[in-house]
């Protein structure tokens, strides 16, 4: 389980930390695919390129306990 912000600004896609990307790549290197991609920050002009992309499910638990599952 991993503490995160969570960009619900976000429209299309998901982003997460490269860095969490890095630690766990071993455990999700089945689920982490060649996919060129190049992400606009809200600044408009700021561009982030990526080559990697993702694919899993995401469990959300708030303060009550109650879980929300999402694809990713």
């Amino acid at each position: 389980m991993f503490n995160v912000l969570f960009d619900t600004g976000a429209l299309h896609k998901f982003y997460i930390s490269s860095d969490l990307v890095e630690k766990q790549r071993e455990d999700w290197s089945k689920f982490i695919v060649h996919h060129n991609a190049i992400a606009c920050l809200a600044d408009q002009t700021t561009r982030i390129e990526t080559n990697e992309a993702s694919r899993g499910q995401l469990t959300l638990v708030v303060d009550d306990g109650q879980t929300e599952k999402k694809r990713m």
